[in-house]
This record gives C-alpha cells, sequence and structure tokens, in this order.
C-alpha cells in the first residue's frame, strides 16, 4: 500500500467538514439574517429543485431501499417536501415576527 490518503479516511474527512463549516460561518456573517424576499426565494429554489430533479431522488431512494416503488417515494418523501416548502412559505411572514 502507498502513502497516498484514500478519499474517505477520517482526517480527509474531518479537514473537508472543517473547510465546510468555515465556508458556511463566513457566508452566516457576511449576511446573518435573511430577508422575507430572500427566504422566499431559497423556499420556492429549494422546491424547484426537488421537482426538477424528481427522477434522481427516487432513483436514489430505489438504490438505497434495494428497489424501493416509486409511488411510494412520492408519497413518502416527495410530496411531504414540497408541501412542507408550501407550508412554510404560507406562514413565513407570520414566524419571522
Amino acid at each position: 500500500m502507498t502513502n497516498m490518503q484514500v478519499p474517505f479516511a477520517p482526517e480527509v474527512i474531518s479537514r473537508q467538514l472543517t473547510d465546510a463549516l468555515a465556508l458556511q460561518r463566513k457566508a452566516y456573517f457576511a449576511h446573518p439574517v435573511p430577508t422575507y424576499e430572500e427566504r422566499r426565494a431559497d423556499l420556492r429554489q429549494i422546491k424547484r429543485f426537488i421537482l426538477d430533479h424528481k427522477e434522481a431522488l427516487i432513483d436514489a431512494v430505489s438504490a438505497d431501499y434495494g428497489n424501493r416503488s416509486r409511488h411510494e417515494t412520492l408519497l413518502a418523501e416527495i410530496f411531504p417536501a414540497t408541501d412542507g416548502v408550501d407550508q412554510v412559505l404560507k406562514h413565513l411572514r407570520g414566524w419571522m415576527k
């Protein structure tokens, strides 16, 4: 075996997580409180991502569960996620008060 680092070595993962956390902190401190409109836009983007990648998400869940039904994933994962976004959008202004 060589001295090359394995991509999933604990020290590599630790460094990647530390770097990701540093980026998240930098972004937070640059803009800690998103506006109502920014939050709405982010939520709409999340919903659009889910819908645009629905088939890939269904395939990934099926692979994880060993050939899970497409309809089960739609009912248990996709629809609740998009409905949840709609629910948050509906109540967002009041929750931000």
